[in-house]
This record gives C-alpha cells, structure tokens and sequence, in this order.
C-alpha cells in the first residue's frame, strides 16, 4: 500500500465506524499481520453484518460452514447417537459463530478492503480520483441485502404449518 492508505481506506469503509476500523487497520499495518480483535456486532448478527459490509463471499461461507455443522451433527444423531448429534453442534457451531468468527471479523474485513483497494488500483493505475470514487462505489455499507435476506425469511415463514 501506498502514502495515502488511510484516504483509500476511508473510501472503501464509508462513513459508518470509519475510525474504528482505521485504527484496525492502522495496527494491522504497523504489525504486519492482522491481530485478533473482539467484534461485538458480529457475535450477534454475523451473516447480516458481512452483509451489511458488502462480504457477500464470507456471508456466503459462514452460511454454509453453519449448515454443514447442522448436516454433520445430524448424521451423527440419524447413526443412532443423538445426544452426541446435538453435543457435537453446540460445540461446533458455538466455537465457530461465537468464538472464531467475532475474533477474525476484522481481519477478515481488512483483508477484503485490501483486495478491492488492489484490484481498483490495478484497474485504474495512476488516476488517483477514479480509484477514489471506485472504492467509494464497492464499500461502505448497505441495508439492501441485509433486509432482502429477512424479507426472504419471512416469507418462507409464512410458508410453514401453523403451531400446534
């Protein structure tokens, strides 16, 4: 990265809690490596919140990491050991969306911002106000697919059987 990593990075994080990941990225900079750091946010919304960052990919992974969790546990019960199905999913899926995923939702992040600062700069080599406003264009946030995915649960919810 270049002089100005703190412009660039500023236009790909946005507005929202901008010094907050800066002073991340500034420590992960300096270190050279990406510390481990606690993401309140993401213990509690994680898809929504890599989402909400535009991380479709690690959306995407975290998801499918999740439901393969479930599918393993299950085959574990359906093999005739149920109460080992179920200890074996807590465990798992405790570990990985309540430990590791709050702890590397930030490296993850810089990583990503990192990416699309190089392929922009690849892109548009020299023409520092194009990558400007390119960067821009693919961070910040957004509430479009967060809300797009809840709107999506409720109408599969309405799709169930009623309790009881």
């Amino acid at each position: 990265m270049s002089e100005n990593n703190d412009d660039l990075y500023a236009d790909v994080i946005g507005p929202t809690n901008k010094n907050y990941y800066l002073a991340y990225f500034r420590r992960a900079d300096e270190r050279g490596y990406t510390p481990l750091a606690w993401h309140w946010p993401v213990l509690f919304a994680d898809v929504f919140w890599f989402l909400y960052r535009k991380q479709y990919r690690w959306a995407g992974i975290v998801t499918l990491i999740s439901l393969l969790i479930l599918v393993v546990a299950g085959q574990i019960g359906r093999m005739g050991y149920p109460d080992l199905g179920v200890a074996v999913q807590l465990i798992l899926l405790a570990a990985f969306k309540l430990v590791y995923v709050p702890l590397r939702a930030n490296a993850l992040y810089y990583d990503w911002v990192q990416h699309r600062i190089r392929l922009v700069q690849a892109a548009l080599p020299g023409n520092l106000t194009e990558q400007k406003s390119m960067l821009t264009k693919l961070g910040g946030t957004s509430f479009t697919a967060p809300l797009m995915i809840v709107a999506l649960l409720f109408m599969l919810a309405s799709f169930l059987p009623p309790p009881g």
